[in-house]
């Protein structure tokens, strides 16, 4: 593929998600929840291009889902999850409070349920009853 091409899936890819974007505005609440619909429009505009190339959904979301995998394995991330685990250990009895503080950000469109581990009593098992994301892609017939 020629850089020409390139820019032209790019572009094309760039102006289906602003689509989607127009077309779903009622998902968009507040600025955590429009970060989340300009995520899930992209993703299904790749899904979308995917689809038409290698017609095989499977693949298609073999594809994302690796992209995805490296895209949020970052240093950053990682030292996050560390901290908010080191967190959770060193604030056991305040366990609701410290959970709740850190997905409070994540805006309207999810609801969760916190839960100690029988396993292993100083861990918490974080239970995602509602995902704006799944919610979003159900609406779109995908999985």
């Amino acid at each position: 593929m020629s850089g020409a091409e390139a820019g032209a899936v790019l572009d094309g890819l760039e102006a289906r998600a602003r689509e989607i974007i127009d077309q779903d505005a009622s998902w968009q609440q507040d600025i955590p929840s429009m970060q989340k619909l300009e995520w899930a429009a992209s993703v299904l505009a790749a899904h979308e291009l995917l689809m038409d190339q290698l017609d095989d959904e499977a693949r298609s979301l073999e594809i994302l889902d690796r992209t995805m995998q490296r895209s949020w394995n970052t240093a950053w991330n990682r030292f996050l999850a560390r901290r908010v685990a080191s967190s959770v250990r060193r604030n056991g009895k305040e366990i609701r409070k410290v959970m709740n503080g850190l997905l409070s950000h994540y805006g309207p469109g999810w609801r969760w349920k916190l839960r100690r581990s029988e396993d292993a009593p100083e861990a918490v098992i974080v239970w995602v009853t509602h995902c704006f994301y799944k919610s979003f892609m159900d609406s779109h017939g995908h999985p």
